[in-house]
């Protein structure tokens, strides 16, 4: 910018002025020219003439020092305060009178002074305040009077001059704010990153710790459910077989006798009518034929033996009638094709599954009517229970466990499992619900 070279004609005088841009004046080249008008107007127009270069050079100073005051504050290496310094110190240069001016520059509690300064009657200053409120202002001053001019002493340029300087300062200060509470900002963002950081690493080392305990807390619980889960099957099968044995005692001993009691009395009958007993003898008749109907029932509600003697089918429309003598609850049962040997583990199992099902639907369903499908299909034992009642929301009662019915369920459901099968359940509210017990025929479990 500075090899920039501006030439200017002045048309009166006849010659040239060279001036570079950034403010220096070179000289006037003196082109013989004339154009010296003729007549008594000579004296004027050289007047004339003065005055142009006189405002040219006054102008050229000022631009001078904005030049120098922008070439200043890009030096990175030096504080505020030193560079502040360096633009009072040429201040006076780009005034009229610079032999006769000092400047002085604050900022806050700061002040930034030519050697010579003292306070005058000639003022000119400008004030600037940065956005926090910080105060700054550029004051120059004549130390001695001079003829009135636009603002007392000091030309309408000077003003303009004085104000473009304090514009330019506060800008590159506020600039210097800005940046400096950009790199605290940014340093406490770093600060707040590497410490979030660190919490981060130590959390996750923790969260590892503790998702490694639930992991083996998981794999401990899920150990001992399945542990729960065949000690209640054992449990059940053992119960099972104790209610066959007492089942069996009932029938076998108990009842035999009671049957041969009855017997050894008929016979006696006939031979107590002529005694008088033969009253008391049917009474007691009567009675033993109760007892041995209570008997039978009790054996069966024990233990049925249709379920070990006549298989699983049998079985199902036997407890079918009695839920309808005792609930009121129809129940059919239909078997599709030759379901095949189920082995009595297994058959005992699925037999309480279902009369569980049946519980539920009598309890809680409002059901009057409930249809058992059994069939094979692919080396699988299905049996399917379906009723007619109000039906439920399946993912709230699989939820609630801890419920009476949510636990029939869920006890059924992990019994399957541990034989290999399961149970899927189909339900809709006022549509009834659907139970599916599916479980291999050939497992060895």
């Amino acid at each position: 910018m500075d090899q920039a070279l501006e030439k200017r004609r002045h048309k009166n005088l006849g010659h040239e002025m060279a001036i570079f841009l950034g403010g220096d004046l070179r000289g006037v080249s003196g082109k013989q020219v004339d154009n010296t008008p003729r007549g008594p107007v000579l004296g004027g127009t050289l007047h004339r003439g003065n005055n142009v270069l006189r405002k040219l050079e006054e102008r050229e100073k000022e631009l001078s020092v904005l030049h120098k005051t922008v070439r200043i504050l890009k030096d990175e290496n030096k504080s505020e305060g030193e560079l502040i310094q360096q633009i009072a110190n040429i201040l006076p240069a780009g005034w009229q009178f610079p032999d006769i001016t000092v400047a002085r520059i604050s900022f806050g509690a700061d002040f930034y002074q030519t050697s010579s300064f003292k306070e005058t009657l000639w003022r000119q200053a400008a004030s600037f305040k940065l956005r926090s409120g910080k105060p700054g202002c550029i004051e120059i001053y004549y130390l001695e009077s001079r003829h009135e001019d636009y603002e007392g002493p000091f030309l309408l340029e000077e003003r303009h001059l004085i104000d473009t300087l304090t514009e330019t300062l506060r800008a590159y200060l506020q600039r210097k704010v800005d940046y400096r509470a950009l790199q605290r900002a940014h340093a406490r963002l770093e600060e707040r990153v590497a410490k979030r950081t660190a919490e981060l690493l130590a959390a996750n080392v923790a969260l590892q710790s503790e998702i490694e305990k639930h992991r083996k807390s998981r794999e401990e619980i899920a150990k001992h459910r399945q542990q729960l889960i065949q000690l209640t099957n054992e449990l059940t099968l053992t119960e099972e077989r104790e209610r066959r044995v007492i089942a069996s005692d009932l029938h076998d001993q108990i009842g035999q006798s009671l049957a041969l009691i009855r017997s050894k009395i008929l016979d006696l009958q006939g031979d107590t009518i002529f005694s008088g007993f033969h009253k008391n003898i049917s009474a007691i008749t009567k009675l033993l034929e109760k007892t041995i109907n209570s008997t039978r029932s009790l054996t069966f509600e024990i233990s049925s033996p249709v379920l070990y003697e006549l298989g699983m089918v049998p079985a199902l429309r036997w407890i079918a009638e009695r839920f309808k003598k005792k609930h009121d609850l129809n129940v059919t049962v239909i078997e599709r094709g030759n379901v095949g040997y189920i082995r009595i583990d297994l058959r005992v199992m699925l037999f309480k599954c279902v009369r569980e099902l049946l519980v539920n639907a009598a309890k809680y369903s409002n059901a009057n009517l409930v249809k058992i499908t059994v069939y094979s299909e692919d080396k699988h034992l299905i049996i399917e229970v379906a009723d007619n009642g109000i039906g439920f929301d399946v993912a709230e009662i699989e939820g609630a466990a801890v419920e009476e019915k949510g636990f029939g369920l869920f006890s059924i459901k992990e019994r399957l499992k541990h034989l290999g099968g399961e149970m899927i359940l189909h339900s809709r509210l006022n549509w009834g619900t659907k139970a599916i017990l599916k479980t291999t025929l050939d497992s060895d479990r």
